[in-house]
């Protein structure tokens, strides 16, 4: 036979309403454990509730709750009043005490003190207030007919007699006088700002950006391609290059570039000056790394070789700037003394967009070079992400390959390569 015992007793009572009659029940709660302290989960009891008199022999309600369950806590709840008639009890009569039984077995007695006051409340359903004794005076509105501390009246309207209608009005040097904190809340409706710790709107930012970037776009600080993409630029020596590898997918014209996804398909394309295609590192639009493209549509289709320093050539370049030949390369890595060099001077910092060890790059002519790999000529199968950068030149080798320039992440020297043009590479664009 199972021995229980009732832990941690919550008598609560509950008046809904304003006007309603007030419900003849409380609430009783208790947690179930046995005698060993374990709490008895999801088990069916019966709870017997009986209410006494003060001398704990006079009996004046009882009901028992059957098929009662426990929950995951051991917890029960009760409707004390819900299975008998609970306004047979005269609260104002006497003090009163609950006896809990727990499977027909008494097993605690214990005063109550807030349930009889709860109920004693709907007995003022129907007082008469002017039947009643040491009735409150009814405030007249005028402080100075109170007793006791009151507020300095100096500071109320109307000599500060009467409260009838008073509204406060606060400025803003009101409210921070007090805390200078706005939270979470908004400050809105402000014009444009005049003082230094003026604040300001969203709109009024975002038109100051716009101007901002106008401004850098008249002076050539950032460049905008035909799709809308900004570039920011450096300056190396006498060039001007874009900080970052090219991401158009149009020619200057808006002619759309065809974009080559199938790996066959980009390894039908022919080594020549008309199979045009672009893609992004294994087909990932989000790439950080830019535009791949083959060398005739790095020249603009149809495009014709160029030695020339400058080359001349637009290509896929934004209006305004031209695809670098072999001699303009020559020149950054000359003025960076030397190919053995340059190229730990090219390259980003850091392994962001470069595999470790990323050797001797410090970045300092600020090109910003990222290993944004390759797409093989034969197979269309990409290479070489973190571990190298490829761009093109305008110049070719032979009629099936061009001069082209690599870095590395193991060494620092800046590769100078013929390759072939239907190889995937990235584009830089030197300021005409």
């Amino acid at each position: 036979m199972k021995t229980h015992t009732l832990l941690l007793t919550i008598v609560l009572f509950t008046i809904t309403g304003i006007l309603a009659q007030t419900p003849e029940m409380f609430k009783y709660q208790a947690v179930l454990r046995d005698a060993s302290g374990n709490v008895l989960v999801n088990e069916t009891v019966t709870i017997g509730i009986s209410i006494l008199q003060s001398d704990l022999s006079t009996k004046v309600f009882e009901e028992n709750h059957v098929d009662i369950t426990t929950n995951s806590q051991g917890l029960i709840n009760l409707n004390i009043g819900s299975i008998e008639d609970l306004s047979v009890v005269d609260w104002t009569a006497d003090e009163y005490f609950i006896e809990i039984s727990l499977n027909f077995t008494i097993i605690g007695t214990s005063q109550l003190l807030s349930v009889p006051y709860a109920l004693m409340a709907k007995e003022a359903e129907t007082a008469d207030y002017n039947n009643l004794q040491n009735k409150p005076t009814l405030f007249d509105g005028n402080w100075n007919s109170l007793t006791g501390t009151a507020p300095n009246v100096s500071t109320f309207p109307n000599d500060g007699v009467y409260l009838t209608n008073y509204t406060e009005t606060q400025t803003l040097s009101d409210v921070i006088s007090e805390d200078n904190s706005a939270g979470n809340s908004r400050i809105t409706n402000l014009a444009d700002p005049v003082e230094n710790q003026d604040a300001v709107t969203k709109s009024y930012v975002d038109v100051l950006e716009a101007q901002i970037l106008e401004l850098q776009l008249i002076t050539g600080i950032k460049v905008e391609d035909v799709d809308g993409n900004i570039y920011n630029t450096v300056t190396i020596g006498s060039q001007i290059w874009l900080k970052e590898n090219l991401k158009v997918t149009h020619y200057p014209d808006n002619t759309p570039i065809p974009l080559v996804t199938d790996n066959t398909e980009w390894g039908d394309l022919s080594d020549n000056g008309t199979d045009d295609a672009y893609c992004f590192y294994n087909n990932d639009a989000n790439s950080e790394y830019g535009i791949l493209y083959t060398w005739a549509a790095a020249m603009g289709d149809n495009g014709v070789s160029s030695t020339t320093n400058p080359s001349g050539v637009q290509g896929v370049c934004p209006d305004g700037w031209h695809l670098p030949s072999d001699a303009e390369w020559t020149e950054l890595s000359d003025f960076l003394l030397g190919v053995g060099v340059a190229g730990g001077k090219m390259k980003e910092t850091g392994t962001t967009h470069w595999n470790d060890p990323n050797t001797g790059a410090t970045n300092e002519s600020g090109f910003s070079g990222f290993a944004g790999g390759y797409r093989i000529h034969t197979s269309g199968t990409f290479n070489g992400i973190g571990t190298g950068g490829f761009w093109w030149s305008t110049s070719e080798y032979n009629s099936a390959n061009i001069w082209t320039r690599s870095l590395s992440h193991v060494n620092t020297e800046i590769g100078v390569f013929d390759n072939y043009k239907s190889y995937g590479f990235s584009v830089r664009c030197v300021k005409d």
